[in-house]
């Protein structure tokens, strides 16, 4: 049985997918999100289609630490790597000893970090930046670790499937940075540690499909939210740079761009009904791309060519546009 890791396994989109996906074949689906009650429902659910599910808490103000752990427990790894803010702050502190010897009598202790040099702080952030690159990067050599001694307790990883997405209020974003920040949290910073974790496991793995709903609201920036859609540009940009990082390990990168979807984040809009795709045609649109192995999926398919059109508008033209 395959197992699929679901970020965000709660919304709509997500909800529909995971059914389409249950119906092609029984999955071991490990759904991650805030609500468990929510969660522990969509368990029996899929359960009801021969599925096994387990049910984890996510959520994208999770600290990398704490992300990497959760990947490492959804391996189902014997070992885990325990990371604690404790431990984070004096694996900086001895990178820092390394990078400036100066501070090495400041550094004996993590908390002393608060009252190092401007240049001993530098160096720390560059530290603990290599430090998380070098986490996840563990995490995947010893998944393989386990792998190869056939452990009873690895069982692995063969796909991931992230809808985690927040629309945000632009207006409110405008005038508060909180807002904004929250917005760029959700869908973009707040899941790198788990799309980097797993791309380092599966490209070791030499196999592996990670899937990620994005949003046309990416490809061009507009008055209505640009906030939203420039989180979304990142992750279109950053999922492009994956794919082509990652293929020559056979990992299948997809990125999946809605259009308008009929769901409660835009239930307070008047959607064209033309261009407005049900969630259960865009989840049998995502599994389509999954078979395929697609790079990129627009759902509904005419998307593709409006924002063709969209892209080629001059900028003088365009913001003057009240566009969509």
């Amino acid at each position: 049985m395959r197992r699929m890791l679901v970020l965000g396994a709660t919304s709509e989109i997500a909800i529909a997918t995971l059914h389409e996906f249950a119906k092609e074949e029984p999955w071991y689906m490990i759904l991650c999100g805030r609500n468990l009650s929510e969660l522990e429902k969509l368990k029996t659910k899929l359960e009801s289609h021969k599925c096994t599910c387990e049910v984890k808490h996510y959520d994208t103000s999770m600290s990398a630490a704490e992300q990497l752990q959760l990947f490492n427990e959804c391996l189902g790894q014997s070992t885990n790597i325990q990371h604690t803010k404790a431990q984070d702050n004096a694996l900086a502190t001895t990178q820092t000893n390394k990078v400036n010897p100066l501070a090495t009598t400041q550094t004996t202790e993590f908390n002393a970090l608060a009252t190092t040099t401007t240049t001993a702080f530098d160096a720390s952030a560059t530290a603990a930046t290599d430090a998380y690159n070098d986490a996840a990067k563990d995490i995947a050599m010893q998944s393989m670790q386990v792998s190869g001694h056939q452990s009873s307790q690895f069982i692995g990883l063969d796909a991931l499937f992230c809808s985690v997405g927040y629309l945000g209020d632009q207006k409110k974003a405008e005038q508060d940075i909180r807002e904004c920040d929250l917005i760029m949290q959700a869908n973009f910073n707040g899941l790198l540690p788990m799309l980097t974790a797993t791309a380092q496991f599966f490209k070791q793995q030499r196999s592996g499909s990670i899937m990620v709903v994005s949003s046309v609201a990416g490809e061009r920036g507009r008055c209505s939210n640009y906030c939203y859609g420039s989180s979304k540009a990142a992750m279109t940009a950053f999922l492009s740079g994956m794919r082509c990082s990652l293929l020559p390990y056979n990992v299948h990168v997809m990125t999946i761009k809605p259009g308008y979807v009929a769901t409660r984040m835009v239930a307070h809009k008047k959607l064209p009904p033309y261009i407005t795709a049900s969630t259960q045609r865009v989840a049998k649109d995502i599994v389509k791309g999954f078979k395929r192995r697609s790079s990129v999926v627009y759902t509904m398919w005419l998307w593709r060519y409006i924002m063709a059109v969209v892209r080629l508008i001059p900028e003088f033209i365009f913001k003057r546009l009240n566009m969509f």
